[in-house]
């Protein structure tokens, strides 16, 4: 449903004290036109409805829609908006509103000389028609008559403004120039609509001369050009958070007259953070109060002072409003200068990463679609809980940013178990640039780190959907006396998981079979306690799957076959999704936390049972290990002539809950 604001045509007319009923149409009800009435004199059309319960129902229902046929020929278009007509009675009460679907304007126009001058009913197909006529020349006048008194009234603002300019008052001056502005925006809206009114004229009248909206735009800036804020520095520099609240001294000049009560603001354009600041004494001074500081890049804020506007601007809903907006924004200038800290935080560190990586992103009007993604551990495909940690710092310091529209992350879980029955292509779903396309983002946040002794450096990159191009690239380093106390930011378990995770690079027996396996958040994702996962598993040709889950405990657990799923046949390019509706077991993310593989071995033929413990759920707890498990199978699928035998593995991190 559109949202409507609106402008209303205020256009009076009289009931007629008459109506037709005949066998025979009246020739304006077949043509749409009574030839009393020339086109150079009238609009008019005609109305009709169906005869329900009341014919009097009916006649009002055909009056309104003839008079909103005569409300679309006077409709003009302004920026992609139009008008709305409003109708009284000779006793000036509201009877009925009419509309096109479109967005509307927001000023009214009262307009005279609409008159409902015939009605006629269709007794066998049980119609009824009613004739609508403007009159042009009474249109007219009263148009001309709202235009003299727009202009006058815009004239007197413009005096007024003038006054209290030299009066050294800019805010009274510029509330001045902005009625006289919203009168002449009013006064171009009439004066298309009277092009229309005059269309068949032959003679049209002079209209009423007025200031034009360039003029008084060229006022406000020369009366904006004549306030002066200034601060004693252009930068200023604190040891850190401890030393707020940090106050800086403001002073305001109108033509080297101090302001007294001037209404000023604070704005942060580089860096998050909050002040306070009100209006200036009778001496032009007033103290802006650094009340918080939250991140920037680097430690360096760029801050300006500014005059309160927020009583000058036009209401949303006015038409031309946003230009006036626009050149009151630039008419006046600013104090701007440059706070830095000098002691750095892990909040400054993100912040000048996300700054960077912005700054390489192709501009786009609605605002770059970017999703956050998966960081690991020396591209092992471990994490750690500090990056879910990071992940939420950085989207924070990208929610303020009209650059970017930051996706939520649940997107992704959904977007992989929807490519389960729609995705066709060769590559794995979850990789940055395949996931983005699925969730239709522009690109996907991704990146590793490392352990340098005392810091900790990422490198974070933005890829492109589709191409798998790198758009934005930037090496973020954090010292380690940044970090959250006792928050890991290696991966749990990490060199255990290092030797298991060794064992799936080996190089495997040439085959065409082939198999991939992936996680509801892509490899490497994070799940913290309680959460669940689900994995998938596709090969390429028919096959048998066995599917081994090492835990952070080093335990092996053979997830398929099991006791209540023998069958672990699985055909060629379906994705298949464990657990699934058939299966009596769920992934929950439990103690003990770490990095974690899962792994599919994919053979042409079963291979040996693999001896363990069964579980109450039907799993096996494997005696041997994943290595033992592993050289079993190897060994087993190089025998014989047909050697189709294929591995893939995911990892995953699972953690405690950050915020219980």
């Amino acid at each position: 449903m559109k949202h409507f604001l609106t402008n209303c045509i205020w256009i009076t007319f009289y009931l007629p004290s008459f109506m037709v009923l005949a066998d025979e149409l009246p020739e304006w009800v077949v043509t749409g036109n009574d030839k009393r009435y020339s086109e150079t004199a009238y609009l008019q059309a005609v109305g009709q409805a169906s005869i329900v319960k009341t014919n009097d129902k009916a006649f009002v229902e055909a009056e309104a829609s003839a008079c909103n046929q005569i409300a679309q020929q006077l409709q003009v278009h302004i920026a992609a908006k139009s008008v709305v007509v409003k109708f009284e009675n000779e006793a000036n009460q509201f009877v009925r509103e009419q509309s096109s679907d479109e967005t509307l304007t927001s000023t009214n126009v009262t307009l005279s000389g609409l008159r409902i001058e015939a009605r006629f009913i269709d007794k066998k197909k049980k119609i009824c028609y009613a004739l609508a006529v403007l009159d042009r020349r009474i249109a007219t006048e009263a148009m001309l008559a709202e235009m003299r008194t727009l202009t006058n009234s815009s004239n007197k603002a413009l005096e007024a403004a003038g006054t209290m300019m030299n009066a050294h008052q800019p805010l009274s001056a510029m509330l001045s120039l902005r009625r006289a502005f919203g009168m002449l925006t009013a006064m171009g809206e009439r004066k298309q609509i009277l092009a229309v009114l005059r269309a068949k004229s032959l003679a049209p009248e002079s209209l009423p001369e007025h200031t034009s909206v360039e003029q008084i735009l060229q006022l406000l800036n020369q009366v904006g050009v004549s306030i002066a804020i200034s601060s004693p520095q252009n930068s200023y520099t604190i040891r850190g958070r401890s030393e707020l609240p940090y106050k800086i001294d403001i002073t305001v000049f109108c033509s080297d007259q101090p302001l007294e009560n001037f209404p000023l603001t604070c704005q942060f354009h580089q860096g998050r953070g909050a002040g306070q600041i009100g209006r200036t004494d009778a001496q032009g001074h007033a103290d802006l109060i650094i009340s918080q500081l939250k991140s920037a890049p680097h430690g360096e804020y760029a801050i300006e002072v500014l005059p309160d506007i927020s009583d000058l601007l036009f209401p949303d809903d006015f038409v031309g409003g946003e230009v006036w907006d626009i050149e009151l924004s630039q008419a006046l200038r600013p104090c701007a200068f440059t706070l830095k800290s000098s002691h750095l935080e892990l909040d400054d560190c993100v912040s000048g990463a996300v700054a960077e990586l912005l700054s390489q992103l192709p501009a786009k009007d609605s605002g770059f679609k970017l999703l956050i993604g998966n960081m690991t551990y020396q591209k092992s495909g471990a994490s750690s809980a500090l990056v879910a940690y990071l992940k939420e710092k950085i989207a924070l310091e990208l929610a303020p940013w009209s650059q970017v529209q930051l996706l939520a992350p649940d997107r992704i879980d959904v977007s992989l178990r929807g490519a389960k029955t729609t995705y066709r292509g060769n590559k794995r779903p979850d990789r940055p640039e395949i996931l983005a396309d699925l969730i239709d983002a522009d690109g996907m946040l991704v990146g590793n780190y490392w352990d340098r002794t005392d810091d900790l450096e990422f490198d974070l990159q933005i890829i492109q959907r589709q191409s798998a191009a790198v758009l934005a690239s930037t090496a973020m380093t954090i010292p380690k006396n940044l970090l959250p106390t006792q928050m890991s930011y290696l991966p749990a378990n990490f060199a255990s998981f290092e030797e298991a995770n060794r064992l799936g690079n080996v190089q495997q027996p040439k085959s065409d079979l082939q198999v991939d396996v992936w996680i509801d958040r892509a490899d490497g994702a994070i799940y913290q306690q309680g959460e669940k996962l689900t994995v998938f598993i596709r090969a390429s040709k028919d096959c048998n799957l066995y599917l081994i889950y090492h835990d952070a405990e080093g335990k092996d657990i053979l997830i398929y076959p099991n006791a209540r799923q023998a069958n672990n046949r699985i055909l060629s390019g379906v994705i298949y999704q464990i657990p699934d509706s058939r299966d009596t077991f769920n992934f929950t993310i439990q103690p003990p936390f770490g990095s974690e593989i899962l792994k599919a071995i994919v053979a042409n033929k079963n291979l040996p049972e693999l001896p363990g413990r069964l579980l109450p759920n039907g799993l096996t707890l494997l005696r041997a290990g994943l290595k033992e498990s592993l050289l079993t199978t190897r060994g087993i699928s190089m025998q014989g002539r047909e050697k189709h035998y294929a591995e893939g593995s995911c990892v995953v991190t699972t953690i405690a809950r950050l915020n219980p």
